[in-house]
């Protein structure tokens, strides 16, 4: 930072904090002496106000006041109420704090010192850092049980994201109890909101308004008495939450044109650019071989680096050559890149915006996003997606990026769309088992794990990061957990580096007692009947977590396949006595089987299959899958029964 930046700043925060002031409305004292914090044993905290108050002009510039009231119930609460950080970029926004104080329990109000308020430097969000980011710090100290946090700032954007429109959202809940929440809006009559609340069954009755004052029409949506959110793992918030989302423009097709008019001209194939798109593809010959080359150098060779440039930093990207000759870009940048040379080749390639995480609330245009990729139009409708910023990955698009919303950027304006689901068995992971039980009792065996999509991402990304040992200590700890005899031979994981081979799991086992002796029977546990290969009965029961039931959907992020099959020849005068039962279940959300049968004398040969068939999973269909799943844990874990031998 510059001195006169330095000045400039501190002048801004002395300003700020000379406008703080301690006062208080009695009606707020009144409000928070009434809190009985027996009424919310789960909370450490109650919010007994969250306010915002929009003033916004045709030009689509704003002002929001913010003003919360946080009543601390807990030390936890008082630990998380303890500061507040006001986030803002100097280049385009300025931020005023109107009141910083501490209502006590008697009414009384002790105003925040300037000491305690501090102008620093923003860190980076979505690893994206941004030079012009602050963040005004706001310590309230000496807190104490009791205590009621009051805080209110006004924060003025000088230019929208999009000139000419004004977008935001608004949520009706949180995960402390509200006692009372609004959203007031002031705009101008030519420029009316258009709005949509999402899960107003969710919240108590939420009061609307909408008046007309000369050229301005006010708006207002309030509710009171909030029970607690109590999030639920793997919930997509957004998704789930009573949410307001209002626009003055509530078009996806215009704001796909928007988007496509500030990245054109970034978009332009310079001679630099034309000459490395020839050398990437000179002695390719098929368009996928050329699309994949194109793909290959952008993703392998260009460097993420979250640094954001320009104005409107969340959408302005860098001249594609820029980027090509720096070698590093955000996500934008690299997009931007990878559809200027495809372009160059003569493909139609679009930038596209898009979400990681929570879908996109999709009834009116808002500015949801936070991912750019790249589309290709298919032929006969439909678009292929790519994502040159995804690091060890073989396939041109994650799959965790299935299923998210998406929004090509054409210059006609495009609505609002989706990424296709993945078949199950793009995202397949293959257990191929050879074993044979020797006269004592001991399984000798060896397995070859095959992977595509998901399965070979997640391999490939975990592999790179993880030397020799701690690969053979993960391949142990999956094994004995089911089988605790079992000992490693060897080991063998195929190289991350190289993208253009699938990854492999190569091991070599031998399990001890295998066969154990019950009276005139032996017991025997092969890798497929024991578990020791069961991915899906070890991770899935983590990543639905311990409730038996939902209220909220579930986003698994992926759809995915798992087979295990083994083949076991078995000593000469063993005969099998009974078989693991057999096992088949089907729903809208999974699939599974488990059968094993003897295929001849001496010969068994048993198989498994998991599939995950949807991203999202309805509480309704959450009770389904977990059923499946535990079925096929139990199954899992029922011995082959065998005769004769010694």
């Amino acid at each position: 930072m510059t001195t006169m930046q330095s000045v400039l700043v501190g002048a801004v925060l002395m300003a700020a904090v000379g406008t703080a002031r301690a006062d208080v409305d009695p009606a707020l004292v009144s409000t928070i002496q009434k809190i009985k914090p027996s009424d919310y044993p789960s909370a450490n905290t109650v919010a007994v106000l969250a306010e915002q108050a929009v003033v916004y002009q045709s030009d689509g510039s704003f002002s929001n006041t913010f003003h919360s009231v946080q009543l601390v119930l807990t030390q936890s609460g008082k630990s998380e109420a303890a500061s507040t950080s006001i986030y803002y970029t100097r280049d385009d926004e300025k931020v005023e704090l109107i009141r910083a104080q501490v209502i006590k329990k008697d009414g009384s109000v002790v105003q925040v010192p300037k000491s305690d308020i501090q102008d620093t430097e923003q860190s980076g969000e979505m690893n994206i850092y941004d030079p012009n980011g602050r963040a005004l710090k706001v310590n309230f100290a000496n807190l104490a049980v009791g205590d009621a946090v009051d805080i209110q700032y006004k924060l003025s954007r000088l230019h929208p994201t999009r000139p000419g429109v004004f977008n935001d959202q608004f949520w009706f809940v949180s995960t402390e109890p509200l006692i009372k929440a609004q959203y007031l809006v002031d705009g101008p009559a030519d420029k009316p909101l258009v709005a949509e609340i999402y899960h107003p069954e969710r919240a108590p009755k939420i009061a609307t308004t909408k008046t007309k004052v000369g050229d301005r029409i006010h708006y207002a949506w309030s509710v009171q008495n909030v029970p607690q959110l109590v999030p639920e793992a793997g919930m997509a918030m957004s998704n789930e939450v009573p949410a307001l989302v209002l626009t003055t423009d509530p078009s996806w097709p215009r704001f796909s044109k928007w988007w496509a008019e500030v990245a054109e001209p970034k978009m332009k194939p310079t001679p630099e650019l034309r000459a490395k798109a020839k050398e990437l593809t000179k002695d390719k010959k098929t368009a996928d071989e050329k699309i994949r080359a194109l793909y290959d150098f952008v993703s392998a060779d260009i460097r993420y680096r979250g640094l954001g440039v320009g104005p409107r930093t969340g959408y302005t990207p860098r001249d594609a050559t820029d980027t090509m000759s720096s070698r590093w870009g955000v996500c934008r940048d690299v997009a931007i890149l990878l559809a200027a040379m495809l372009r160059s080749e003569g493909f139609q390639a679009y930038p596209v915006l898009t979400n990681v995480g929570d879908p996109v609330l999709p009834k009116i245009a808002y500015d949801g996003f936070n991912h750019a990729i790249v589309a290709m139009p298919k032929p006969g409708g439909g678009w292929i997606y790519l994502d040159p910023t995804a690091k060890n990955n073989k396939e041109l698009l994650p799959a965790y990026e299935a299923e998210q919303s998406a929004l090509v950027s054409t210059l006609q304006g495009e609505p609002l769309g989706q990424i296709p689901a993945v078949d199950p068995k793009a995202n397949l992971g293959h257990a191929k088992a050879t074993s044979t039980l020797g006269a004592d009792g001991t399984l000798h065996s060896k397995v070859v794990v095959e992977t595509k999509g998901v399965f070979d991402l997640v391999l490939r990304s975990t592999a790179a990061t993880m030397s020799a040992d701690e690969q053979r200590q993960a391949i142990e700890q999956l094994v004995n957990a089911a089988l605790p005899d079992a000992k490693l031979i060897h080991h063998d994981i195929s190289s991350a580096l190289a993208i253009w081979n699938p990854m492999t799991i190569t091991i070599e086992l031998e399990v001890p007692n295998a066969a154990t002796k019950v009276g005139d029977r032996q017991l025997l546990r092969t890798l497929v009947t024991s578990g020791a290969l069961g991915l899906v009965e070890n991770v899935m029961p983590q990543v639905l977590g311990g409730l038996a039931q939902r209220k909220y959907m579930l986003d698994a992020h992926v759809t995915f396949q798992y087979d295990q099959d083994e083949t076991v020849t078995l000593p000469a005068g063993i005969k099998i006595a009974a078989l693991p039962n057999s096992a088949k279940m089907t729903n809208k959300v999974t699939t599974m089987e488990a059968e094993c049968k003897q295929q001849n004398a001496t010969t068994l040969v048993c198989h498994r299959s998991f599939a995950l068939r949807s991203r999202f999973i309805e509480p309704t269909q959450y009770t389904q899958l977990r059923s499946v799943v535990s079925t096929l844990g139990r199954v899992a874990r029922q011995p082959v029964i065998l005769a004769g031998g010694k």
